[in-house]
Protein backbone atom coordinates (compact mmCIF):
# COMPACT_ATOMS: atom_id res chain seq x y z
CA UNK A 1 0.00 0.00 0.00
CA UNK A 2 2.81 2.35 0.92
CA UNK A 3 4.25 1.95 -2.41
CA UNK A 4 1.26 2.36 -4.16
CA UNK A 5 1.10 5.72 -2.20
CA UNK A 6 4.54 6.53 -2.83
CA UNK A 7 4.26 5.94 -6.90
CA UNK A 8 0.93 7.49 -7.19
CA UNK A 9 2.62 10.97 -5.82
CA UNK A 10 5.45 10.31 -7.85
CA UNK A 11 3.03 10.19 -10.77
CA UNK A 12 1.26 13.55 -10.28
CA UNK A 13 4.45 15.53 -9.55
CA UNK A 14 5.55 14.45 -12.91
CA UNK A 15 2.58 15.44 -14.50
CA UNK A 16 2.73 18.97 -12.87
CA UNK A 17 6.14 18.97 -13.63
CA UNK A 18 5.51 18.30 -17.12
CA UNK A 19 2.77 20.73 -17.89
CA UNK A 20 4.73 23.28 -15.92
CA UNK A 21 7.55 23.03 -18.72
CA UNK A 22 4.59 22.98 -21.49
CA UNK A 23 3.44 26.42 -20.24
CA UNK A 24 7.00 27.58 -20.04
CA UNK A 25 8.01 26.17 -23.48
CA UNK A 26 4.79 27.70 -25.20
CA UNK A 27 5.72 31.38 -23.19
CA UNK A 28 9.55 31.13 -24.79
CA UNK A 29 7.65 30.02 -28.45
CA UNK A 30 6.11 32.89 -27.99
CA UNK A 31 8.48 35.26 -27.02
CA UNK A 32 10.79 33.90 -30.10
CA UNK A 33 8.12 34.14 -32.87
CA UNK A 34 8.04 37.35 -31.80
CA UNK A 35 10.89 38.61 -31.68
CA UNK A 36 11.80 36.87 -35.33
CA UNK A 37 8.67 38.75 -36.69
CA UNK A 38 10.13 42.16 -35.62
CA UNK A 39 13.32 40.98 -37.26
CA UNK A 40 11.40 40.25 -40.46
CA UNK A 41 9.70 42.99 -40.40
CA UNK A 42 13.16 45.45 -40.05
CA UNK A 43 14.70 43.32 -42.89
CA UNK A 44 11.95 44.10 -44.85
CA UNK A 45 11.58 47.90 -44.13
CA UNK A 46 15.70 47.67 -45.00
CA UNK A 47 15.21 45.59 -48.07
CA UNK A 48 12.53 48.05 -49.57
CA UNK A 49 14.79 50.96 -48.86
CA UNK A 50 17.41 49.41 -50.88
CA UNK A 51 15.33 48.44 -53.69
CA UNK A 52 13.58 51.74 -54.40
CA UNK A 53 17.10 53.57 -54.20
CA UNK A 54 17.38 57.21 -53.68
CA UNK A 55 13.92 58.78 -52.07
CA UNK A 56 12.47 61.08 -54.63
CA UNK A 57 12.46 65.11 -54.02
CA UNK A 58 10.16 66.03 -51.20
CA UNK A 59 7.69 69.08 -51.78
CA UNK A 60 6.18 69.09 -48.61
CA UNK A 61 7.87 66.94 -46.04
CA UNK A 62 6.27 65.94 -43.11
CA UNK A 63 5.65 62.69 -40.45
CA UNK A 64 3.22 61.06 -38.84
CA UNK A 65 4.00 58.83 -36.42
CA UNK A 66 1.44 56.17 -35.31
CA UNK A 67 2.34 54.54 -31.52
CA UNK A 68 -0.73 52.46 -31.76
CA UNK A 69 0.74 50.58 -34.96
CA UNK A 70 4.57 51.27 -33.81
CA UNK A 71 4.97 53.17 -37.69
CA UNK A 72 6.73 56.33 -38.88
CA UNK A 73 5.26 57.71 -41.81
CA UNK A 74 7.27 60.07 -44.30
CA UNK A 75 5.02 61.63 -45.90
CA UNK A 76 5.21 64.14 -48.88
CA UNK A 77 1.52 66.10 -48.18
CA UNK A 78 -0.48 63.58 -48.48
CA UNK A 79 1.67 60.94 -50.23
CA UNK A 80 3.19 58.15 -48.00
CA UNK A 81 7.03 57.91 -49.30
CA UNK A 82 8.54 55.65 -46.87
CA UNK A 83 7.11 53.87 -43.94
CA UNK A 84 9.48 52.36 -40.97
CA UNK A 85 8.87 50.33 -37.55
CA UNK A 86 9.53 52.53 -34.46
CA UNK A 87 10.27 51.86 -31.07
CA UNK A 88 8.77 54.16 -28.37
CA UNK A 89 9.35 55.16 -24.46
CA UNK A 90 9.07 52.18 -21.73
CA UNK A 91 5.67 52.78 -21.00
CA UNK A 92 4.33 53.81 -24.00
CA UNK A 93 0.71 53.96 -23.44
CA UNK A 94 -0.89 57.58 -23.17
CA UNK A 95 0.60 61.24 -23.85
CA UNK A 96 3.84 62.34 -21.87
CA UNK A 97 2.45 64.74 -18.84
CA UNK A 98 6.20 64.99 -17.08
CA UNK A 99 9.97 64.22 -16.85
CA UNK A 100 10.83 60.82 -16.44
CA UNK A 101 7.12 58.82 -16.69
CA UNK A 102 8.69 57.20 -19.83
CA UNK A 103 5.65 57.97 -22.33
CA UNK A 104 6.07 59.45 -25.87
CA UNK A 105 4.59 62.43 -26.56
CA UNK A 106 1.26 63.01 -28.24
CA UNK A 107 0.05 66.09 -30.53
CA UNK A 108 1.17 68.12 -33.41
CA UNK A 109 5.30 69.19 -33.00
CA UNK A 110 7.46 70.21 -35.29
CA UNK A 111 11.41 69.42 -36.00
CA UNK A 112 13.33 72.12 -34.13
CA UNK A 113 16.88 70.59 -33.49
CA UNK A 114 18.80 68.65 -35.94
CA UNK A 115 22.07 66.34 -34.67
CA UNK A 116 24.38 64.71 -37.09
CA UNK A 117 26.44 63.71 -34.10
CA UNK A 118 24.06 62.03 -31.91
CA UNK A 119 25.14 59.06 -29.85
CA UNK A 120 22.21 57.21 -31.52
CA UNK A 121 23.73 57.88 -34.76
CA UNK A 122 21.31 60.97 -35.97
CA UNK A 123 18.62 62.35 -34.22
CA UNK A 124 15.79 65.14 -34.93
CA UNK A 125 14.37 67.33 -31.85
CA UNK A 126 10.81 68.01 -31.85
CA UNK A 127 9.42 71.00 -30.54
CA UNK A 128 7.69 69.00 -27.37
CA UNK A 129 6.12 70.75 -24.79
CA UNK A 130 4.31 72.68 -26.93
CA UNK A 131 1.66 75.44 -26.35
CA UNK A 132 -0.94 72.80 -25.36
CA UNK A 133 1.54 71.05 -23.19
CA UNK A 134 2.61 74.10 -21.47
CA UNK A 135 -1.29 75.14 -20.86
CA UNK A 136 -2.37 71.76 -19.46
CA UNK A 137 0.77 71.93 -17.23
CA UNK A 138 0.21 75.31 -15.98
CA UNK A 139 -3.45 74.33 -14.64
CA UNK A 140 -2.59 70.89 -13.15
CA UNK A 141 0.42 73.26 -11.19
CA UNK A 142 2.83 71.17 -12.69
CA UNK A 143 4.91 73.95 -14.67
CA UNK A 144 4.95 77.76 -12.79
CA UNK A 145 3.49 80.43 -15.04
CA UNK A 146 6.82 81.57 -15.67
CA UNK A 147 7.93 79.01 -17.55
CA UNK A 148 4.73 78.64 -19.13
CA UNK A 149 5.87 81.71 -21.15
CA UNK A 150 9.29 80.98 -21.15
CA UNK A 151 7.93 77.86 -23.54
CA UNK A 152 5.00 79.65 -25.51
CA UNK A 153 8.04 82.82 -26.07
CA UNK A 154 10.61 80.09 -27.31
CA UNK A 155 8.23 78.25 -29.96
CA UNK A 156 6.90 81.94 -30.92
CA UNK A 157 10.64 82.56 -31.71
CA UNK A 158 10.71 79.38 -33.72
CA UNK A 159 13.83 78.24 -30.86
CA UNK A 160 13.74 74.76 -28.67
CA UNK A 161 11.46 75.11 -26.10
CA UNK A 162 12.84 74.95 -22.67
CA UNK A 163 13.79 71.10 -21.68
CA UNK A 164 14.58 71.37 -18.37
CA UNK A 165 11.17 72.17 -16.51
CA UNK A 166 8.96 69.27 -14.96
CA UNK A 167 7.22 68.69 -18.23
CA UNK A 168 10.54 67.21 -19.67
CA UNK A 169 11.91 67.59 -22.61
CA UNK A 170 14.54 66.12 -25.44
CA UNK A 171 12.20 63.90 -27.07
CA UNK A 172 13.89 63.09 -30.15
CA UNK A 173 13.71 60.97 -33.50
CA UNK A 174 17.09 58.70 -33.56
CA UNK A 175 18.97 55.78 -34.23
CA UNK A 176 19.83 51.83 -32.33
CA UNK A 177 17.16 49.99 -32.97
CA UNK A 178 13.01 49.81 -33.03
CA UNK A 179 12.34 46.62 -32.31
CA UNK A 180 10.93 47.09 -28.81
CA UNK A 181 10.27 50.15 -26.78
CA UNK A 182 13.01 50.85 -24.90
CA UNK A 183 13.53 54.81 -24.75
CA UNK A 184 12.53 57.38 -22.24
CA UNK A 185 10.16 59.01 -24.21
CA UNK A 186 11.97 59.63 -27.81
CA UNK A 187 11.39 57.64 -31.56
CA UNK A 188 13.34 55.22 -32.07
CA UNK A 189 14.52 53.61 -35.44
CA UNK A 190 17.00 51.36 -37.18
CA UNK A 191 19.46 53.55 -38.31
CA UNK A 192 18.64 52.81 -42.20
CA UNK A 193 15.69 54.48 -41.58
CA UNK A 194 16.70 57.87 -39.54
CA UNK A 195 19.58 58.36 -42.32
CA UNK A 196 16.92 58.83 -44.81
CA UNK A 197 14.61 60.64 -42.72
CA UNK A 198 17.30 63.00 -41.58
CA UNK A 199 18.07 63.41 -45.15
CA UNK A 200 14.79 64.81 -45.76
CA UNK A 201 13.81 66.75 -43.11
CA UNK A 202 14.04 70.27 -41.74
CA UNK A 203 14.19 72.37 -39.10
CA UNK A 204 10.21 73.35 -39.21
CA UNK A 205 9.35 69.98 -40.81
CA UNK A 206 5.43 68.96 -39.19
CA UNK A 207 5.46 66.07 -36.72
CA UNK A 208 2.18 64.34 -35.90
CA UNK A 209 2.36 61.83 -33.15
CA UNK A 210 -1.12 59.98 -32.55
CA UNK A 211 -2.11 57.62 -30.33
Amino acid sequence: MYKKSMRRRMAQVCVVLLVAAGFLGLIVYRVRVRQFIFYLDARASQDTVRQTGTLPTFASPRIIVSKTDRRLYLMDGEAIARKYRIGLGWSPEGHKRRAGDGRTPEGIYHVVVKNPRSRFHFSLGISYPNAADAAAALEAGIISPEEHDRIVQALKAGAPPPWNTALGGEIFLHGHGASRDWTAGCIALDDAAIEEIYAVAQVGTPVEIRP
